[in-house]
């Protein structure tokens, strides 16, 4: 029987989250990404959302994938800490 190795990447809109992100996928990682920065709800001007994250992660896996790994999650409104 073979392992599955999950993973759940925070912040992976940009920056390290989002190399992380890649990096587990591209090792053949099931990895749910999460930010608050998505398209429906940008926070700020910087360039990425968590849904590039998930397509350049599908990309880079290139396999097909069961059930479908990626989550996306925008926070409603922002936090005390963004």
């Amino acid at each position: 029987m073979s392992e599955i190795r999950v993973a759940v990447v925070t912040g992976a809109a940009r920056g390290v989250g989002r190399g992380i992100a890649l990096v587990l996928g591209e090792a053949g990682a099931v990895d749910y990404v999460t930010d608050r920065e998505s398209r429906g709800l940008r926070i700020s001007a910087l360039p990425g959302t968590v849904e590039d994250t998930a397509a350049a992660d599908r990309a880079a896996a290139d396999r097909p994938r069961e059930p479908d790994p990626v989550e996306t999650y925008a926070a409603a409104r922002p936090t005390a800490l963004a």
